[in-house]
């Protein structure tokens, strides 16, 4: 169980998860513009050949290199 109490999907290796952060001033136009653009990625990403993804290990301890 998680933190909320909740069980994992039994996907959920396989899951990605995108967070988004908004501030107060964040409006609807904007929020559609974002929304659009996220399906609009989705789409492009969606046929493509997955491949896993190891992130690079950055020389500072417990740090991924971007």
């Amino acid at each position: 169980m998680d933190a909320a109490g909740l069980q994992p999907a039994a996907d959920a290796e396989d899951m990605t998860v995108m967070r988004v952060v908004a501030r107060e001033t964040f409006s609807r136009d904007m929020a559609e513009i974002l929304a659009a653009d996220i399906v609009s990625a989705y789409r492009s990403l969606d046929g493509t050949k997955s491949e896993r993804l190891e992130p690079a290990v950055s020389p500072r301890r417990g740090h991924h290199a971007t």
